[in-house]
């Protein structure tokens, strides 16, 4: 599809995320990682009547193949009742971030952490002059979220205003405590840190490695500035969860009922993030 053909009147994403913004609620994004989990993202937000962001990683499309994974994604996309963004999280490189712009994708998040402060905006600018010419949203990497050997860092508020200027970005990752790939919600929250980065900008807010948050520290995140809070090893527990169920069963062979039960379970867990973060009825 040539890129005269997907220009859009506007950047639909941006948008959402300045509503959530400006209402003091957050919009989930949540990772999906084949079919299953896509629709149990996509079913949640019908029932609750919530915009979502549905993610596909990187590390996701290694594992499912890019092109297969976003077919799927985009065409419960364009059958949904409610507004899905299809946002491609955690691009490696800039060329990565450009094929998800290309194939369609209504967000992109480009990681950072491998150049400095002001390398990191230049090479973000770059990626939203062509994404915000197709009306395609861009996050940045303010500060890195700890992630496996990746050191967390934690930088000044006062830097945040010139990243945010040079990048051109539509919202911006923090670092305020949690770390990916959390199983336990034992993560401390640095809420001080977090009002002076609202603080120093308007700008839409993001908070990666939540499933290691509490439901009470989450809302208070939500209330002083974060806009998009990212979820996935909370769901892949959940349909893990679900699978495990139907295969104490030994009699159980169809693949069908067990991954059918565990798109349920998640379902449910959706909805009640969804519920927790303040979007459900938020449809505009």
């Amino acid at each position: 599809m040539t890129a005269a053909l997907r220009l859009k009147p506007k950047n639909r994403a941006a948008a959402l995320l300045a509503h959530a913004r400006e209402h003091r609620y957050a919009i989930g994004a949540f990772n999906a990682v084949n079919m299953e989990t896509a629709e149990a993202i996509v079913q949640a937000a019908e029932l609750e009547k919530a915009p979502v962001i549905l993610q596909v990683s990187e590390n996701a499309a290694r594992y499912a193949g890019l092109e297969h994974l976003t077919a799927i994604c985009q065409s419960l996309r364009e059958h949904a009742s409610i507004p899905v963004i299809l946002h491609f999280d955690h691009a490696e490189t800039l060329e990565s971030a450009l094929t998800a712009v290309a194939l369609g994708f209504d967000m992109v998040m480009l990681e950072g952490g491998d150049l400095d402060l002001d390398g990191n905006a230049k090479r973000l600018k770059l990626l939203s002059k062509t994404a915000h010419a197709l009306g395609v949203a861009v996050e940045g990497e303010f500060e890195v979220t700890q992630k496996g050997e990746r050191e967390a860092t934690h930088l000044s508020a006062s830097a945040l205003s010139e990243f945010m200027k040079v990048s051109g970005v539509d919202a911006v990752a923090v670092d305020i405590g949690t770390s990916h790939k959390q199983t336990e919600k034992t993560a401390k929250l640095d809420i001080s840190h977090l009002r002076e980065l609202s603080h120093q900008t308007g700008a839409p807010l993001v908070l990666h490695g939540s499933s290691g948050a509490t439901p009470e520290d989450l809302r208070i995140a939500i209330h002083e500035g974060i806009s998009k809070v990212n979820v996935a090893t909370e769901l892949m527990l959940e349909f893990t969860r679900g699978v495990r169920e139907q295969l104490a069963d030994p009699k159980l062979y169809d693949a069908r009922k067990y991954l059918g039960y565990a798109r349920e379970v998640m379902t449910q867990r959706v909805r009640t993030l969804i519920q927790t973060f303040g979007s459900s009825g938020q449809v505009l």
